[in-house]
């Protein structure tokens, strides 16, 4: 049975012991928290009966025995919070994106690999099963070849983040980081690293962008376009949705209407029933707490694989910032991430 450490207890830190409450493998929930977060950590306590403990040191949380570390906290703080994991030889879920630079998301990867500390990023919309819906439509060919997949994403500027830290694009990376990187990560998992990347996008201030369309070609015959604002009204809710269009038939999700889920064919409109399905973040966590559990390395969005779409989202911002010129994409000179990505494939048509 797993002793899990979760760092922060906001709005991802609920949603992570919300999971954890109801997977087998976890009995304790050792939860750290800033002081002054301490009232909202006790709530989830009295929430939650796994978390045995609220810790305000990481030193607390090691000496606690904890069996792997959970980040839920800003992207400014995950760097030194996986240091401190790597150094204790903790296997550690953290939240996306590890890092703003590519270059530094690389290192932190490459220094979690040397000490053979597990490294798993929550890329959540992998696990969601609307998307393994379509992951899985895609990879079998049942409606035909895909000719183009339209993914949105997006909301007003979230008010919930402790200290409003949203707010400071420079710490947050306004929705090109926040929300984008979901829909860029999923193609590139799915389809695998496309030819040509070009975007437009505003910023506010010039700090970071707050909506964003990209559109990724693949030498394959379809298109990839994603959509990502946190310029909606506040009236408008969160929503993500796409449509992927097939030879023989199309899927449409849209996390917002009933029933989400609808497919067609030449013939008839089904809707997709799959409540029944783990939500993605239970999924997620439960996937994570299996492969500490066997002391397997994550399979599923790695640290490298996680670093690769950051490289990614680092052209979409060139592209961007050049109005929407085409940008070549290179594949990566260690290109770990579409080997892992190649291999999950292979497995797939097994």
């Amino acid at each position: 049975m797993l002793r899990i450490g979760v760092v922060g207890a906001g709005f991802m830190g609920r949603a992570h012991c919300q999971a954890y409450q109801q997977i087998p493998e976890v009995e304790e929930i050792h939860l750290l928290t800033l002081r002054h977060t301490v009232p909202q950590a006790k709530s989830l306590a009295a929430e939650y009966s796994k978390i045995v403990a609220i810790e305000t040191s990481l030193d607390a949380l090691f000496e606690a025995g904890i069996h792997a570390l959970d980040i839920c906290t800003p992207t400014p703080s995950h760097a030194s919070l996986l240091r401190a994991a790597i150094a204790q030889q903790t296997p550690v879920l953290c939240e996306k994106p590890i890092d703003l630079d590519f270059r530094r998301a690389r290192a932190l990867v490459a220094e979690a690999d040397s000490a053979g500390v597990p490294l798993m990023v929550a890329q959540v919309i992998r696990f969601w099963p609307e998307y393994i819906y379509l992951r899985d439509t895609i990879r079998s060919g049942r409606l035909g070849a895909l000719m183009h997949l339209a993914m949105e994403r997006y909301s007003p500027m979230p008010g919930w983040s402790d200290g409003d830290w949203f707010r400071n694009l420079e710490a947050s990376g306004g929705a090109l980081f926040d929300l984008h990187v979901h829909d860029i990560d999923f193609a590139r998992d799915v389809l695998g690293l496309p030819r040509a990347i070009s975007c437009c996008g505003r910023t506010r201030d010039h700090k970071a962008y707050t909506d964003v369309f990209t559109t990724l070609v693949f030498d394959a015959p379809y298109t990839v376009t994603a959509f990502a604002s946190y310029e909606m009204p506040r009236s408008v809710p969160f929503r993500m949705k796409y449509r992927a269009l097939f030879e023989s038939g199309m899927l449409e999700y849209d996390i917002q209407q009933k029933p989400t889920l609808v497919e067609y064919d030449e013939n008839v409109r089904s809707a997709i029933d799959l409540s029944s399905e783990v939500n993605g973040y239970r999924a997620e966590c439960s996937y994570f707490a299996r492969c500490v559990a066997r002391r397997e390395a994550p399979d599923e969005a790695s640290g490298s694989s996680a670093a690769e779409t950051i490289r990614l989202l680092h052209l979409v911002h060139d592209s961007a910032a050049r109005q929407g010129s085409w940008i070549g994409v290179e594949p990566y000179a260690t290109s770990l991430c579409d080997r892992e990505s190649a291999a999950k494939s292979d497995r797939s048509q097994q």
